[in-house]
Formats: C-alpha cells, structure tokens, sequence
C-alpha cells in the first residue's frame, strides 16, 4: 500500500476516493492518430478495424474474435511484421471476468512488446461490461491503469466512451450491440472518431 500511495503522490492523485480517482486518471490530452493502423484483440478489435476502414483508414486487422489478451499476447512479434507502425491493443470482453489486475499487467507488457519494435500503442478498453466494474472498483487496478496510460501508451476509455453514466456496466442507448457485449455500428464509428481525433 505504500507504494501504491507513493505512486498516486507522484501522479498528484494521492488522497482522492476511488471515484475521484478514477475521474482523475482519464483527464490527461491524448493526441489523434492518422493511420494506417494494425489492431490485437478480440471480435471488439475486429469492429474497431472496420470503422476505421468506414472512415476511409487503413486498419490491418490481426484480431480474431472470442480471443482474450493471453492468446494472442504470444504471438505479438509474429502479428506485427510487416504491419504498420501504430498499434491498436484492444481489451475485449473475451479478456475480463478474471484477476483485474493480473490483467493490467499483461496489458502493461503486451504494450511494451509493441514498443519495442518501435511501433506506438494505443489501448482500447475497457468495455462498459459488468466484468468491467473491477477497474473503477480496485485502487491497486486503477494505479496499474495509471502507470498504463500516463507513462506507456495513448488510451481509448471505451467505459467512459460508450458507457451509460446512469447505469454503470451497460452501454448508453444506441452505442451497444442487442447481445449488451458489444458496440453497435454507432458505437464503434464513435470509436474509430476517438482514435483519429484523440477524443477521451
């Protein structure tokens, strides 16, 4: 817990309660990005790929949908030859419902495997789920998510993007798909808006 306090001291956070928090951690600029881009992740990833490519965008779509961050965390070098040089990680239903914080942290070093190759990343996720609700819940999750989107990679909060304030763990009316797991067309054109525009 120390280190955690430390920590938000650093980030200028220390002291808040877990929602002011949590309000705090999404107020920092994030640039747009032009394209072309090469997307990871589940069938969230392979929506995102096409808006993008609605917008007029290249998106090269590695994704394969109903595959979580561990599946294809391992074949990240593999995925990116020969892909363009800005990376979109997105973190899908597939990927929640487990230890949240296990998960920032292969969030944290799947990232760095993109950088590493020189490639800039962009996060998406997480998705205004019920299995979601961990990261607004958990400190220890939020600071990892800190350190994730102030010091690693740009952010797309598809929670804060997509989600119904009113009703936490849905999506507002007309941004969800009919399953209530994924976005609707609208939903993932407002995506594709944020990646290109740097909207938070």
């Amino acid at each position: 817990m120390s280190r955690l306090l430390e920590t938000l001291g650093l980030l200028g956070v220390a002291g808040l309660g877990v929602g002011a928090l949590a309000a705090a951690l999404h107020t920092s600029r994030r640039r747009g990005a032009r394209g072309p881009f090469v997307v990871l992740g589940d069938s969230i990833a392979v929506g995102t790929a096409q808006a993008l490519e609605r917008a007029g965008v290249l998106a090269l779509s590695r994704a394969r949908s109903g595959e979580g961050i561990g599946a294809f965390e391992d074949q990240l070098q593999s995925r990116l030859v020969g892909a363009p040089q800005t990376t979109i990680v997105s973190i899908g239903t597939n990927s929640l419902g487990g230890d949240v914080a296990e998960l920032a942290v292969r969030v944290q070093a799947a990232v760095r495997a993109v950088r590493a190759t020189g490639r800039r990343a962009i996060v998406l996720g997480p998705p205004p789920a019920r299995d979601a609700a961990a990261f607004r819940e958990d400190p220890d999750v939020l600071w990892r998510w800190a350190v994730l989107v102030d010091r690693i990679a740009d952010h797309v909060d598809l929670w804060e993007l997509l989600g119904d304030p009113s009703h936490p763990g849905r999506y507002a009316d007309g941004l969800g798909a009919p399953d209530l797991l994924h976005p609707s067309r609208t939903g993932y054109d407002r995506i594709a808006r944020a990646i290109l525009e740097g909207e938070r």
